[in-house]
């Protein structure tokens, strides 16, 4: 997948749920691996900034002109990447990403005997998914590849136990 995935906060808890479900009742849990191939932070910036304003001229071109609000917030989309990079770090963004991540935690460790699976079906929030408010709200995060590779580190060995 993409390197962005690694800011996501609910990513290292679907995959390693992904991974518990398909191991369960096969004996020990092997978790993944992880492999990140990552690219110059300011280049990977700058190509999302140019993606994510190509894809509104795309959606605009066809007649979308509302963007959701109640998902994003008003403040999105950024008028520049400057402003990408501020709200990427505004106290609402690491609000709905600590909030996103404490969803994500919950529901893939909720465990229930009343499943064959021994999980209920969970869905997150549709404002919680992959990168809340965005994919601009990334970009203050997506640098940070020592922290992201870390917090996936974090839920494996929580998951799994120490290995």
């Amino acid at each position: 997948g993409c390197a962005q995935y690694l800011t996501s906060p609910s990513a290292p808890y679907l995959i390693a749920s992904a991974y518990q479900n398909e191991n369960s009742g096969r004996g020990e849990c092997i978790p993944p691996s992880l492999v990140a191939c990552v690219r110059n932070p300011l280049d990977q910036a700058v190509s999302w900034w140019k993606y994510e304003n190509n894809a509104q001229a795309w959606g605009e071109s066809m007649g979308l002109t509302e963007w959701n609000t109640s998902l994003r917030s008003n403040d999105y989309p950024p008028k520049s990447i400057g402003d990408a990079l501020k709200f990427s770090q505004s106290s609402f963004i690491r609000k709905a990403y600590d909030d996103a991540e404490h969803i994500a935690k919950k529901l893939i460790t909720q465990q229930t005997s009343n499943s064959l699976f021994g999980y209920r079906m969970k869905r997150l929030p549709n404002w919680a998914i992959t990168w809340p408010g965005g994919q601009l709200s990334t970009i203050g995060r997506s640098g940070k590849y020592s922290a992201n590779i870390n917090r996936y580190n974090n839920v494996f060995c929580a998951m799994f136990g120490e290995k």
